[in-house]
């Protein structure tokens, strides 16, 4: 009897685990569900659709485009080594660049060209791609060039803040043997569907000849 007892006890004790759990992931999925029905929520997802479905129609070409930014000058000479941080990339500084190219009726996105470089024979011309959107969309390119010729190009760093998402990365550039070394550390914060913050560690090397090699 007292066998039948615990048996029944160690029973119970398992349906009721069992159901504070299911009442656990039923309180996660309102939560989630509510989150997911909200206004706010339901317009973003829209305007994201709609950039999704420029992106789409847009020219995939960036190269025609990044051409064209080879007559772009900018004032802003950013000399090695420097570093690009949450002080350097703002809604202030990002809002007194010149619009380089795009922004037309074939594009969904912009060139600013946020700083130079001049590195021997060539020229790094530090490009800001930055999407039409209600929410903060901006990458920063590096470009290489010999006179007006176009030699190479490589996307460094990732800026975005909306309902789901939090990165950016701060970017250094030094001098390495007879080249350049970019590291790029990413903070990723991602709020949904699965909270999560991490950092994404990328390296590039440019070569003398204009060659952006991301290092593996």
């Amino acid at each position: 009897m007292q066998r039948y007892a615990i048996v029944i006890g160690l029973v119970i004790l398992c349906l009721s685990f069992i159901t504070g759990c299911s009442s656990g992931n039923e309180d996660e999925a309102t939560v989630n569900e509510q989150f997911t029905s909200s206004e706010e929520f339901n317009a973003f997802n829209e305007s994201t659709r709609q950039e999704q479905d420029a992106n789409t129609s847009q020219p995939s070409d960036l190269v025609g485009y990044l051409k064209n930014a080879a007559e772009c000058e900018s004032t802003r000479q950013l000399t090695i080594p420097f570093e690009v941080d949450s002080t350097v990339i703002n809604e202030e500084t990002i809002g007194g660049l010149d619009n380089c190219v795009g922004a037309d009726e074939e594009t969904s996105y912009a060139l600013f060209l946020f700083g130079e470089t001049p590195f021997g024979n060539i020229d790094i011309k530090w490009m800001m791609r930055i999407r039409e959107s209600m929410y903060r969309d901006w990458e920063l390119m590096a470009a290489t060039y010999e006179g007006d010729q176009l030699l190479n190009f490589q996307i460094v760093g990732s800026y975005r803040e909306n309902l789901k998402e939090h990165i950016f990365s701060n970017i250094e550039v030094n001098r390495q043997g007879g080249g350049l070394v970019i590291t790029a550390n990413t903070e990723r914060d991602i709020e949904y569907p699965i909270e999560q913050l991490n950092t994404e560690y990328k390296e590039f090397r440019i070569d003398g000849e204009g060659i952006i090699n991301e290092v593996e």
